[in-house]
């Protein structure tokens, strides 16, 4: 079994989290929270928009065939023509 890191995980490594953290204290961000923190709700909407995610309900209950549309050859061919002459930064990631 692979004991490594995924690729959401060394994706959100790359981002300043001091820096979140920082703006959720100056604005009192988890006021009265609970459970559910700033943090975690970043955390969904992060995974949410990178799967093609619609919603939290979906994520919850989203099943191998919303995948499916995600990995298609049509959807990688629209992220191909959207990044197509722009300059895009090359980072490689650990798998």
């Amino acid at each position: 079994m692979y004991k490594g890191q995924t690729v959401f995980s060394q994706i959100m490594d790359l981002l300043p989290i001091k820096n979140f953290c920082r703006c959720v204290d100056r604005y009192n961000g988890n006021y009265r929270v609970r459970s559910f923190t700033c943090f975690d709700q970043f955390l969904f909407m992060a995974f949410a928009q990178l799967t093609y995610r619609e919603s939290l309900r979906d994520i919850e209950g989203g099943g191998p065939q919303k995948l499916d549309n995600v990995l298609s050859s049509e959807s990688v061919q629209n992220r191909k023509e959207l990044t197509n002459g722009q300059k895009t930064e090359k980072v490689q990631f650990r798998v």
